[in-house]
């Protein structure tokens, strides 16, 4: 499935491919069941741990990621089940 089925499947949600909901999404995609804590992204994709969750909320609205609860109240985020093949 391309990232652009998964995006399908949010009408309305098209983030830019190079912002971080973009490439976060792109990673979940290539790499259906990692999950990703906010400090993760924030290594990863180079930004504030600050400012993971409102840069992702569109993502999670549109239900293309989840956003859930980790172990010592870590927010943990994953690709929405049903969603790869």
């Amino acid at each position: 499935m391309t990232i652009y089925r998964l995006l399908d499947r949010a009408p309305g949600y098209r983030p830019r491919p190079d912002s971080v909901a973009g490439r976060v999404i792109d990673f979940f995609h290539s790499n259906p069941d990692e999950e990703l804590s906010t400090a993760d992204i924030a290594v990863k994709f180079d930004t504030h741990v600050q400012n993971v969750t409102g840069k992702l909320i569109g993502a999670v609205d549109a239900g293309v990621i989840v956003k859930k609860a980790g172990e010592k109240g870590r927010v943990i985020y994953a690709l929405a089940h049903g969603e790869a093949s």
